[in-house]
């Protein structure tokens, strides 16, 4: 993952699986990327058309829905709430800390992370799926020697699949939009 926060200095290449993805080698490796929209870019990085991102290890997501019932008694189920979490990036130290800090600190809402999974395809990177997480805040931060892990709360979550084949053309794109504020769900088939 790619998170775009801050200079254009990317000192921090994540072993052969990153270099093969700069490079432009015809490698499948998949890796990931996250950066931010909004008045202040925190990510940055030297992968070829991902400038304004940064490698990322890793990107924990989860959510459930409160559910109720007694089937024993001929309840049926009562489907509850959503209860979002917070997703949480794992990545290398760079000069993109000091930026995700200062949001913490100035409660600073971001208008989008996005986090993309992009795949070397026939030596161009392309993206197999994006995630774009609205209006968020920063609320966890931490280091465990060279890694930095943080977690944000979001209003918007949409998760996009691009279908490819082998060789990189298109078969379609497969998307679901959830708003945590209105409880309201899209989904896209394209």
């Amino acid at each position: 993952m790619v998170l775009k926060i801050g200079q254009k200095d990317m000192t921090n290449p994540l072993g052969g699986a990153y270099e093969a993805t700069k490079q432009g080698d015809s490698t499948s490796s998949i890796n990931c990327t996250i950066e931010t929209k909004g008045p202040d870019d925190i990510f940055s990085s030297e992968i070829k058309d991902r400038e304004n991102a940064a490698p990322c290890d890793h990107e924990l997501f989860a959510c459930q829905r409160l559910a109720s019932s007694n089937i024993a008694a001929g309840e049926m189920p009562n489907f509850g709430d959503i209860i979002n979490g917070d997703p949480e990036i794992r990545m290398l130290y760079g000069s993109w800390a000091p930026g995700i800090q200062r949001a913490l600190l100035d409660g600073t809402t971001i208008e989008f992370i996005i986090i993309r999974r992009v795949m070397n395809i026939k030596n161009k990177i392309e993206d197999i799926q994006v995630i774009t997480y609205g209006s968020c805040l920063i609320k966890t931060y931490r280091q465990e020697g060279d890694e930095i892990i943080f977690s944000f709360s979001w209003e918007t979550r949409e998760d996009r699949n691009l279908a490819r084949q082998r060789d990189g053309q298109m078969l379609g794109q497969f998307a679901v939009l959830y708003n945590s504020a209105t409880g309201e769900t899209t989904y896209n088939d394209s």
